[in-house]
């Protein structure tokens, strides 16, 4: 790795770590530099902003899930799918920080960007693999491509959906919305793929609601 790229690396492992223990709210851009020893000339030759910084973060954490789910892609073609919708979701576990960024910017309605951000990052890397898992299976061949993109797009838009709907509650509240949410999430994208009920799990009800009470937890925290 050369120098540019491990600097800029570490800042974005540093604000990861600071997010996570004080908040995105409560983290400035010269605590970051503080850590990392590095001049606001530096940072600037990165990043544009702390902001721009937190996008960057979501775009590798979009990264990470899609490397986990290539690691087994060739499983059969409806638990390769169940897969990949999982390692997409952000609501997963080990997410737990980073989803208490983006659930507190939502709160104070400043993540836009960010969501932006992490959908794109997930939509370059997933939506051609959920092509190739959809084609792998005879009884997917009927839908057609504008079909399928409207498809996964309404997924990730349910995903983001859901986050919101949490966040805007108490934990409790928000995290037994969710589970409903989920259940109805899983509903329509069998009904859009002609699917058997029950064949898609996306994620366990139980560690997604444990998930999300986690980072409602740390972003009440902190806020």
């Amino acid at each position: 790795m050369r120098k540019g790229e491990k600097r800029r690396q570490e800042l974005v492992d540093t604000a990861a770590a600071l997010f996570i223990d004080r908040g995105y709210e409560n983290t400035a851009l010269n605590d970051i530099l503080g850590v990392v020893g590095c001049s606001k000339g530096s940072f600037y030759h990165h990043f544009e902003s702390k902001m721009e910084l937190l996008e960057e973060i979501a775009r590798q954490r979009a990264a990470q899930g899609f490397e986990a789910y290539a690691g087994e892609s060739d499983a059969p073609p409806l638990e390769s799918l169940n897969r990949l919708f999982y390692w997409a979701c952000p609501f997963r576990q080990g997410e737990e920080g980073f989803l208490a960024s983006l659930m507190e910017l939502m709160c104070s309605r400043q993540s836009a960007s960010l969501e932006q951000a992490f959908r794109m990052g997930v939509d370059a890397l997933f939506y051609p693999a959920f092509l190739r898992a959809l084609s792998r299976a005879e009884e997917y061949s009927f839908t057609e491509e504008a079909e399928r993109s409207l498809i996964w797009q309404s997924y990730l838009s349910a995903c983001l959906y859901i986050l919101r709907q949490a966040a805007g509650s108490l934990p409790r509240e928000g995290r037994e919305r969710a589970v409903r949410l989920l259940r109805a999430l899983r509903r329509q994208l069998e009904s859009a793929l002609y699917l058997p009920y029950g064949s898609l799990v996306i994620i366990q009800a139980e560690e997604m609601a444990q998930v999300l009470l986690e980072a409602l937890g740390k972003a009440d925290a902190l806020a």
